[in-house]
C-alpha cells in the first residue's frame, strides 16, 4: 500500500551508536546544567554530610549519596516519583544513563536512600537556595505563604471511629491470645510441631494490632493538641489504620478523605520554595511565622514583606510580624466585604460622620448579617469609646478572655445607649430584630489590624498582596507537573521526606531554566 511512511530501520540491521555516552546528549540538554549544579559547593557539602554515615571498609562499595540524591531530584523534576520507575529510567532513558554515568541501582537501593537520609533531605532544599543566592537569583524580599491539601496513601475504608478501633483491637488481641494458647498446647504434645504454621499468622495479627494502636494513639494526640490550643471545635474521633498520621479533611472539591496539609513559603520574585512543611492540621492559621523562620534558617535572610490569605491573619501573627519589622499583606479576616476604592471611601465617610448616599450605605453593610459593618465605627483611643456613623458613642461595658488556636484574646465590648439607637435614622440597617442597641467588640490586637487595613487600602498594598498568587503556581506545579496529587509514602516522616524532595526538585527545575537562559544570553 503506497502513501504511508515506511520503516526507517530494520530491526535486525546492525547500527552504530554514539562513540561515547556524552555524545548522545545534546549540548543544550538541561541534564548538563542539572549535573553542573549538583557539583556546586552547597550540594558538595550536603552530600559530604550524608556520606559520613557509610562504612566503606567492608562489603560491596555503596552508591555515593550524590548519585542517588541526584537521581531522586532529577526524577521528581521529570515526574518520576517511585523507586521502580527510577530503576527503569536508569536502564531505558539516555539522559538518566548520562546523569548516572551508566550506574543502574535497583529499586530497593533507590528507596533505601530516602529511608536512610530522611532527616538530611532538607539539606538538599537548602543547597538549591544557596546556589540561587550565589547566582544572584534569590533575594527573599517578599515571602508568600499558602497551604494545600494532598491526598494520603490511605483509603476511606481505612478510616474508623474510636469505638470501632477499640472493638477491632479487642478482637485482634483475643485472636492472638487464642493462637498463642493453641501453639502452647501443640508445643507440649510435640516440640516444634505447630511452630511453622502458626507463627506467620500470629505475626500478621501482631502487625494489625500495632496499626490499630497507632490509630488510637493518634486520636489521643489530637485530643491533647485540641485542649492545649483552646480550639472550640473538637477533632473528629476517627483515624486511619493504613496511615494513622493522615487526617480526614475536605478538599477544594468538597471531598472528604484522608489528607495531609502542605505548607510552602515561596520567594515572590524567583518562585523558589524557601520553606515547606507537612502537617495534619485542617486549617492554615499559625503557619506564617514558622515559614518565615524556616526561610531565615535555610537562606540566612529574613524577608521584609510577607503575604498570605485570610486564614493566616491572626492577632498574634500580626504582633510578631511587627516586632520583626516585617510588613504583612493579609486580607482582613473580619472584613465584611471585598476591598475596593469605593467601599474604602464609604467607610471613611461613615467614620467621619458624613451623610451617606444610598449607594454608600449599601457598600458598608456586612453581607453576612445585613447590618452596618463594624469597620464603619470610629475608635477614639484617648477616650476609649467608639463613635457610630451618626456620632453616637459606644462606651466600654466589659472585657472577657477568649482562648483559641491563635492564643488568648482579651475582647472588650462597647455598647451604645438604647435611647440613641431608638431614634437613629439608620436603626433598621444597624440593629438586629431583637437588639435595642448596637454593640461592637475589640481585642488587644486591634491596633495592628487597623494598621494592616490602612496598608491594604493603598494601591501599593493591593499590588503587594497580589504577589501571593505565586504560591498558587507553586502548588499547581507540584500537583500537575510534579504529579504530587497523592503521597506514595505513609506517616509524617515519609510524607515530609517526599514533599521536601518535590520542593527541592521544583527549585532545581527553576535553577536549570534560569541558568540555561543565562548561558544562552552570554553566548
Amino acid at each position: 500500500m503506497t502513501g504511508f511512511r515506511e520503516p526507517e530501520l530494520v530491526r535486525d540491521q546492525m547500527v552504530l551508536f554514539a562513540s561515547s555516552l556524552d555524545d548522545a546528549i545534546p549540548e543544550s540538554h538541561g541534564v548538563r546544567v542539572f549535573a553542573e549544579i549538583l557539583t556546586s559547593g552547597p550540594f558538595a557539602r550536603a552530600f559530604a554530610k550524608m556520606a559520613q554515615g557509610y562504612r566503606l571498609d567492608d562489603g560491596r562499595p555503596p552508591f555515593h549519596p550524590k548519585t542517588l540524591g541526584g537521581l531522586w531530584l532529577y526524577g521528581m523534576a521529570n515526574r518520576i516519583r517511585s523507586s521502580r520507575q527510577l530503576e527503569m529510567a536508569c536502564h531505558n532513558r539516555i539522559d538518566f544513563r548520562w546523569l548516572m554515568e551508566g550506574q543502574t541501582p535497583d529499586h530497593a537501593t533507590i528507596c533505601g536512600f530516602v529511608k536512610r537520609h530522611k532527616k538530611d533531605l532538607k539539606d538538599l532544599l537548602k543547597a538549591t537556595l544557596n546556589v540561587a543566592i550565589q547566582a544572584d537569583l534569590l533575594k527573599v524580599r517578599h515571602l508568600a505563604v499558602d497551604g494545600s491539601k494532598v491526598e494520603a496513601n490511605a483509603s476511606n475504608r481505612s478510616m474508623k471511629k474510636q469505638p470501632a478501633l477499640n472493638a477491632e483491637l479487642e478482637q485482634v488481641e483475643s485472636a492472638i491470645e487464642q493462637l498463642t494458647k493453641e501453639w502452647e498446647e501443640n508445643e507440649q504434645r510435640e516440640v516444634g510441631l505447630a511452630e511453622a504454621p502458626w507463627t506467620p499468622k500470629r505475626g500478621g495479627l501482631a502487625r494489625q494490632r500495632e496499626k490499630v494502636k497507632a490509630a488510637l494513639a493518634t486520636l489521643d494526640r489530637r485530643e491533647t493538641e485540641h485542649k492545649d490550643s483552646g480550639a472550640r471545635k473538637r477533632p473528629a474521633p476517627i483515624a486511619s489504620t493504613s496511615d494513622p498520621d493522615a487526617r480526614q479533611m475536605r478538599d477544594k472539591e468538597d471531598r472528604s478523605k484522608p489528607n495531609y496539609t502542605t505548607q510552602v513559603g515561596v520567594d515572590a520574585e524567583s518562585g523558589l520554595v524557601t520553606a515547606e512543611d507537612v502537617t495534619d492540621a485542617p486549617w492554615d492559621g499559625g503557619g506564617l511565622l514558622p515559614m518565615i523562620e524556616q526561610t531565615h534558617e535555610n537562606t540566612g535572610i529574613t524577608p521584609t514583606e510577607a503575604s498570605a490569605d485570610s486564614a493566616y491573619n491572626t492577632g498574634q501573627a500580626l504582633t510578631e510580624l511587627e516586632e520583626k519589622g516585617i510588613l504583612a499583606y493579609l486580607p482582613d479576616c473580619g472584613a465584611s466585604g471585598p476591598s475596593s476604592e469605593e467601599r474604602n471611601q464609604a467607610l471613611a465617610d461613615a467614620r467621619d460622620g458624613k451623610d451617606l448616599t444610598n449607594e454608600q450605605l449599601s457598600l458598608i453593610l456586612d453581607p453576612r448579617t445585613g447590618r452596618i459593618s463594624r469597620e464603619a465605627f470610629r475608635y477614639e483611643p484617648g477616650r476609649d469609646v467608639y463613635v457610630c456613623p451618626k456620632r453616637a458613642e459606644l462606651v466600654r461595658v466589659r472585657t472577657t478572655q477568649d482562648v483559641n488556636v491563635s492564643g488568648t484574646a482579651e475582647r472588650t465590648q462597647y455598647v451604645a445607649s438604647a435611647a440613641a439607637c431608638a431614634t437613629c435614622s439608620l436603626k433598621t440597617n444597624c440593629l438586629s430584630r431583637r437588639a435595642s442597641c448596637r454593640m461592637v467588640t475589640r481585642d488587644q490586637f486591634e491596633p495592628e489590624r487597623e494598621r494592616l487595613r490602612a496598608r491594604m487600602a493603598t494601591h501599593e498594598g493591593r499590588l503587594a498582596y497580589k504577589m501571593r498568587t505565586v504560591t498558587e503556581r507553586t502548588h499547581g506545579w507540584l500537583k500537575t507537573v510534579g504529579g504530587l496529587r497523592k503521597f506514595l509514602r505513609r506517616g509524617f516522616d515519609g510524607v515530609r521526606a517526599e514533599f521536601t524532595l518535590a520542593c527541592a526538585a521544583m527549585n532545581m527545575r527553576i535553577l536549570v531554566a534560569r541558568m540555561s537562559t543565562a548561558v544562552l544570553n552570554r553566548s
